[in-house]
């Protein structure tokens, strides 16, 4: 799962996810450091600054 963004929306769909979807699961693509380092800090998720090629396979995007 890839969140596109990771402000306040992104914050929230994550926390409400966190029981059924473990962090290590989740990517943030985000160009706002100290906001993916607060998620990556809370909830464990992988970030990125920008799309990478690691992404190719995913299926399911969430743009918060």
């Amino acid at each position: 799962m890839v969140f596109v963004g990771g402000g306040n929306m992104a914050r929230a769909i994550i926390g409400g996810l966190r029981a059924q979807w473990p962090g290590m699961v989740i990517t943030v693509v985000d160009p706002s450091a100290p906001g993916l380092e607060a998620l990556v800090r809370v909830f464990g998720v992988r970030a990125l600054a920008a799309p990478d090629a690691s992404l190719k396979d995913t299926t399911l995007v969430v743009w918060a």
